[in-house]
């Protein structure tokens, strides 16, 4: 074998290069199995440091909500008092739509809910909905209703009164009611299904009192109510209205909120919506006693002028007989158009009531009222009214 002699210089060149080139293989190893162990740890290659974040916070959702629409027919009209009830896992709501057609619900709690709309002559639509609940305010498209051509139209039965079942109006209609020549609006009201007059001139309906009065949709005379039935013709109205009044706000906003007041709305013939109308009586007595009043009502569309005045001096107490009544008496009563007169026999009669030795009193009293519209946004309502006794 032959053997190969080096020379010292090259041997130590040699075993220097060999070195090198092991260092630089086993640096290589060593990398590529730490990147390696690194990319088993994580699941995934390292990300870059300077890689930009794509995450979005996601809004929290609303406790509650304020959600409002408009409902109108085939023809771009609004709807006006169409029911909608908005019923959702957390609510049951119900509101009308008012002249411009447009219904509020305030603080629904749930954006997932289903809306029924229904009104006379039109189909109900029911409808559901999922909405965003990170917004406070959902104003949602137009509803259009449908005709609902199988309905039935309106239905008269000779002899019964026709009374009519609105949302939130019961309706009389005056002409199915026969009453007296000259009549007043409390002789009708009497005749009429679930009514009672008191002999104060207080009126309950179902059971419930009436708190105010109203001639046309406007309060008349303070919203008196013996006032109006006292005074106000028969012949004058055509239907009687007795209202579920929700107040001003409700009217404006479509909104019902609490327990109504009853409130009753007289409307009048169109050919009656202009006049005057007067009412007065006269009752004299033995002993210098006498009562009498004096009512005056002026229609002029929306324009209402009244005035009302009683002065009497009678006998306090109730029942009557001997020197407790009027006595003889001479009664006299205008109104409307017609004139009565009625004489009476000694003792026992009082308009007003008496009592034998009970005491005399004495009593005066009047009111003056004045409305009108004088634009479309301003309103004039006027109430002045004096009381003296001894």
């Amino acid at each position: 074998m032959k053997q190969i002699y080096l020379h010292p210089q090259q041997a130590g060149k040699i075993a220097l290069i060999r070195r090198f080139l092991l260092t630089a293989l086993l640096s290589v190893i060593c990398f590529a199995g730490f990147a390696q162990i690194r990319q088993g740890q994580n699941g995934q290659p390292p990300r870059q440091q300077n890689a930009p974040r794509t995450e979005k916070e996601v809004p929290k959702p609303l406790a509650t909500r304020e959600i409002s629409g408009v409902v109108k027919d085939s023809t771009d009209n609004e709807v006006i008092g169409a029911s909608v009830t908005l019923t959702s896992d957390k609510d049951t709501l119900r509101v009308s739509t008012n002249d411009d057609g447009v219904f509020i619900f305030k603080s629904v709690k749930s954006a997932t809910y289903t809306l029924l709309v229904q009104s006379i002559g039109f189909r109900a639509m029911p409808m559901r909905f999922k909405q965003n609940d990170a917004v406070p305010r959902i104003v949602m498209d137009p509803i259009i209703l449908k005709e609902d051509r199988n309905t039935i139209g309106e239905v008269v039965i000779n002899g019964t009164p026709s009374i009519t079942y609105k949302t939130d109006t019961v309706e009389y209609k005056a002409s199915d009611y026969i009453v007296r020549a000259n009549a007043s609006v409390e002789e009708l009201v009497q005749k009429m299904e679930n009514m009672e007059v008191g002999k104060d001139g207080s009126l309950t309906h179902q059971g419930q009192a009436v708190t105010k009065a109203k001639l046309n949709g406007k309060e008349f005379q303070g919203g008196d109510i013996a006032n109006a039935l006292k005074n106000l013709p028969a012949d004058i109205v055509d239907r009687i209205q007795m209202v579920d009044d929700y107040g001003d706000q409700a009217a404006r906003t479509g909104i019902k909120d609490g327990d109504p007041q009853k409130v009753l709305n007289i409307t009048t013939k169109k050919e009656k919506s202009v006049g005057l109308t007067t009412n007065m009586n006269a009752a004299l007595g033995n002993n210098d006693r006498f009562e009498s009043g004096l009512s005056m009502t002026r229609l002029n569309g929306n324009q209402t002028i009244g005035f009302n005045a009683r002065l009497n001096n009678t006998v306090n107490g109730v029942g009557g007989g001997g020197d407790g009544g009027l006595g003889n008496i001479s009664n006299v009563s205008i109104g409307g158009g017609g004139v009565n007169i009625v004489r009476g026999g000694g003792g026992g009669f009082s308009p007003v009531g008496g009592g034998g030795g009970a005491g005399t009193s004495s009593l005066a009293s009047g009111s003056l009222s004045y409305r009108d519209n004088l634009s479309k946004a301003l309103e004039l309502n006027v109430n002045y009214s004096f009381n003296n006794s001894d």
